[in-house]
């Protein structure tokens, strides 16, 4: 056997190599790992050479090649066809993104982003300082819009967060219903309070999707139908008291122009007379100056008509009930005054009674008038937008606004009816006598 040295080994391995590539060396002589490109017996190829060292001493060497002609038609059957799908996928998506911005856009209304934040911001601050309260709701009966004003009318809590179910916030939800025509300016009572409401439905493609509400307390539509009505009873007792002294200066001027002078000194003091009467018969009433000028622009209203007017028993408050200002009590007689005057419209001899007084558990006020018999229940008659009148657009609410006010204060309301008279009568509780309950 003959030895042979691993240098002389690989001397041969080497010089053997050298004629099929010639890329060999820097493995044998330096330890290094390299990719080389060259010529083997079967063709250009890609070779990968890497040396083995036993003992920091390089023994031999491995040498693993690819045909490049292999190589080009792996990447022609595996590379190409991913290469393609690439391209595919690449053009599909960027068609579906054109059409989904087109689509993002129309939903934007074609805003800008800048634009789209400042109309939020814009929507958002009208909201808050509208006065009245504003709810949207969608057709799945959840609230996804409100305003604090709605917060506070229906109880919501201010850090609530949207949507909330209609139900969860609303008792009686039969007012939210998307069904049936738009109203405005409707009362009605959500969560134990009369609030007027006005309702305008969204709709897409004829369908509805939701609705927005508007509420406002009644307090503010009481308060503005107390200005107009107290407006224009003050219109009608100037147009009734020019209109009676345009009638006596009339007859004033007959009689001196006659030259009856005692008669016409009479019509004077007889006037006289009459309009310190009226005067004497509020005097009870100084402390509330309003009631008393509405009492005498109804008493000149019925003497027109031919209608008595018995103020006798009208003593008169110390103090309003608690819950209850001028305007509202100036609301409440006011409407019964003008309903006793209407009931009078056909009764010849017709006489209005008021009556006003104390006591040491309640206030009591009274209007009674000798007109038909009242067949209708209490509850009925106060209700809104009820009228036996054959306008219904103008009438029917009244009573309702009277029953509002006395349920406002705690009182309450009986109807006494019959053949000789009809009597509205209100009670309410003393302050001495709440404060006891309570």
């Amino acid at each position: 056997m003959k030895t042979v040295s691993a240098s002389h080994t690989l001397s041969q391995c080497a010089l053997a190599c050298r004629c099929w590539g010639g890329d060999i060396e820097r493995a044998l002589s330096e330890g290094a790992a390299y990719l080389s490109h060259g010529v083997g017996s079967l063709g250009p190829s890609v070779r990968f050479i890497a040396p083995i060292i036993n003992e920091g001493e390089i023994v031999g060497m491995i040498k693993v090649g690819y045909l490049k002609n292999t190589i080009a038609i792996l990447t022609e059957e595996n590379i190409s066809p991913l290469i393609f799908f690439a391209i595919t996928a690449l053009v599909l998506s960027g068609l579906m993104a054109w059409r989904f911005s087109g689509y993002v856009s129309q939903q934007m209304q074609h805003l800008e982003p800048w634009q789209l934040r400042q109309a939020l911001n814009t929507s958002h601050g009208v909201l808050e300082a509208a006065h009245e309260g504003l709810i949207a709701v969608n057709k799945d009966q959840q609230i996804y819009l409100m305003n604090d004003s709605a917060k506070w009318l229906l109880g919501v809590k201010g850090d609530a967060r949207l949507p909330l179910a209609l139900e969860a916030v609303v008792k009686d939800n039969q007012y939210f219903s998307l069904e049936g025509l738009d109203f405005i300016d409707r009362l009605v009572r959500v969560n134990g309070r009369n609030v007027v409401m006005t309702r305008v439905s969204l709709a897409e493609d004829n369908t509805a999707t939701g609705a927005v509400f508007s509420l406002r307390a009644q307090q503010e539509m009481q308060i503005l139908s107390n200005k107009i009505s107290q407006v224009s009873h003050y219109l009608e007792s100037l147009r009734v008291t020019r209109h009676e002294y345009q009638n006596k200066l009339s007859t004033l001027a007959g009689l001196l122009q006659l030259g009856h002078k005692e008669q016409a000194l009479e019509l004077v003091l007889a006037q006289s007379k009459g309009n310190q009467t009226q005067m004497d018969s509020v005097r009870q009433l100084q402390s509330l100056p309003l009631i008393s000028g509405l009492l005498l622009a109804n008493i000149g209203k019925a003497a027109e008509k031919g209608i008595n007017v018995d103020l006798t028993e009208l003593d008169g408050w110390a103090e309003l009930p608690q819950g209850l200002d001028e305007e509202q009590l100036s609301s409440l007689i006011g409407n019964l005054f003008s309903n006793a005057i209407e009931a009078l419209a056909f009764v010849k001899r017709g006489f209005i009674r008021v009556v006003m007084y104390e006591s040491a558990s309640e206030y009591v006020l009274a209007i009674a008038n000798n007109g038909p018999i009242v067949n209708v229940n209490l509850d009925v008659l106060c209700q809104l937008g009820y009228t036996s009148k054959p306008d219904h657009l103008e009438h029917g609410i009244g009573m309702h606004l009277v029953q509002s006010i006395i349920e406002g204060a705690s009182g309450h309301m009986e109807l006494d009816s019959d053949d000789d008279e009809t009597v509205f009568t209100v009670y309410f509780p003393r302050h001495s006598v709440r404060s006891e309950s309570c």
